[in-house]
């Protein structure tokens, strides 16, 4: 990434200012780490929350990649996102204005009922998920890739805890506080000492 950025600069464009540079990554490190570490709390808590399901992927590992990506539509760590826009646009027959604000509801279109059949259940075995968690076009995650990665391995480890169940009444567990991230304040969980754990 910051070739790219040193290649353009000397292309003729604009150059980068150190502190878009420092800016940037950091927004990569703190975004790439937060929203991972509540995605995979959120789709644990949906698998406990749907025991056929934690079972399934248990008996079969092959369902891990779609248990990622319908964990990501089901429950996003990433609820909406603004961004300024940098031409007039048309959406929906309304004229927007360069300069305008936008924000696009990704935890609303991934639960969209003419994108998703019975869009409120959680299915590991659905097909065809493409979740907006990660944005789209010029602005998809740089991270997308990454992330699939992480989550995959945790939920590989993850499912091998004997009896994986919360540890707490599930009307104690609480959200932080915000329109744009879907973050549990914490999921206390226990399970069964692991003997012989698959390394």
């Amino acid at each position: 990434m910051l070739a790219e950025v040193e290649t353009s600069t000397r292309a003729g464009e604009r150059p980068v200012s150190i502190n878009e540079i420092i800016s940037t990554i950091i927004s990569v490190v703190f975004a790439g780490h937060d929203t991972v570490t509540n995605q995979i709390t959120n789709t644990i808590l949906a698998l406990l929350r749907h025991p056929e399901q934690l079972e399934l992927l248990r008996r079969d590992r092959s369902l891990i990649p779609g248990a990622v990506e319908e964990g990501l539509r089901y429950d996003s760590a990433v609820q909406s996102n603004s961004r300024r826009l940098g031409e007039d646009v048309e959406l929906g027959g309304k004229l927007l204005k360069k300069g305008d604000f936008v924000v696009a509801l990704m935890g609303a279109a991934n639960r969209d009922p003419a994108q998703f059949d019975d869009p409120d259940r959680f299915d590991i075995t659905r097909t065809g998920v493409q979740p907006m968690s990660f944005g789209a076009g010029m602005r998809f995650c740089l991270g997308a890739v990454l992330a699939r990665i992480e989550l995959r391995s945790a939920l590989d480890r993850l499912v091998n805890l004997e009896n994986m169940r919360l540890a707490c009444a599930e009307e104690d567990l609480s959200y932080q506080r915000s329109s744009m991230f879907r973050s549990l304040v914490d999921l206390p969980i226990t399970f069964d000492p692991v003997r012989n754990y698959p390394r």
